[in-house]
């Protein structure tokens, strides 16, 4: 029976495919979607929040900053996560 599921799966990733394919080619080339009309004002906003200007490009310094905080952060959050409470 674990086949069926199996089965079942693999389906659901080719039919998938080339829709969320087209979906994240749009995305790429900075064309318009059918969630921009969610995701946009949603992005705009966070962007004014946190002071982003979306114009500017990052440098490979800022990026490896991002990725190195965001990659911390994950460490922490899944430590914390994981440790179990106090006997005591």
């Amino acid at each position: 029976m674990r086949w069926l599921e199996y089965i079942a799966f693999f389906v659901e990733v080719l039919g998938l495919a080339r829709p969320v394919g087209a979906y994240l080619a749009h995305v790429c080339e900075r064309e318009h979607t059918f969630a921009d009309r969610v995701f946009c004002p949603i992005e705009s906003m966070l962007y004014r929040v946190l002071g982003v200007d979306a114009t500017l490009e990052m440098s490979a310094r800022v990026y490896i900053f991002c990725v190195v905080a965001f990659d911390s952060c994950t460490a922490c959050a899944r430590q914390y996560s994981v440790q179990e409470p106090n006997a005591g």
